[in-house]
């Protein structure tokens, strides 16, 4: 979300973490580089949380239920009274809640978008060319659109409706990603 570190606490934002910020309407307050002080609290918390239920090594084979047995341990853990404040930590979030903003009525598209020339096969490259994905022979030689996120590269129709969706390829080696069925179709 930093492209640049400037004099005190000012940065220089990533287009992306602009737009979050717009879209949700907060300000960002960043803290000194090496002043782990300032951020004391922070650590100790994540300290408490780790000890408390991560020691030992948890061993699953199911992530998703490993995810929700921590949250569900998380809730319980708010029911505990604050160390100096005469109510439980449930309590407390709840007063902070009253707080907060209101969230969008539509969530924040993380996705990048490009504009993609695809090749004589109907394929396009990312990161400069080590990753290949399909998308479809009507669409060879032409501009397309690809939504691009986390998990996923999507390539888009002329009406920006998913062709095909990949697993989207990370790495530095060559590697490929081919959906059959729009070559079938």
């Amino acid at each position: 979300m930093v492209t640049k570190v400037l004099k005190g606490k000012e940065r220089q934002l990533t287009e992306q973490f602009l737009r979050f910020k717009a879209h949700y309407g907060f300000e960002a307050v960043f803290c000194n580089i090496g002043a782990g002080h300032e951020k004391g609290s922070i650590e100790a918390k994540v300290g408490y949380h780790r000890r408390n239920m991560l020691v030992p090594v948890p061993r699953t084979d199911n992530l998703a239920q490993f995810n929700t047995d921590l949250f569900t341990l998380c809730e319980k853990d708010g029911d505990r009274y604050h160390y100096r404040k005469d109510a439980t930590h449930n309590k407390l979030f709840q007063k902070d809640l009253s707080s907060l903003l209101k969230l969008p009525p539509t969530p924040f598209d993380p996705a990048r978008y490009e504009r993609i020339k695809t090749n004589g096969y109907g394929r396009f490259y990312l990161e400069g060319g080590l990753h290949e994905y399909s998308v479809s022979p009507k669409f060879v030689k032409s501009y397309i659109m690809v939504k691009i996120t986390a998990a996923n590269v999507i390539p888009l129709d002329e009406s920006l409706r998913p062709v095909t969706v990949h697993e989207r390829l990370y790495g530095s080696f060559k590697q490929q990603s081919m959906n059959w069925l729009p070559y079938l179709t």
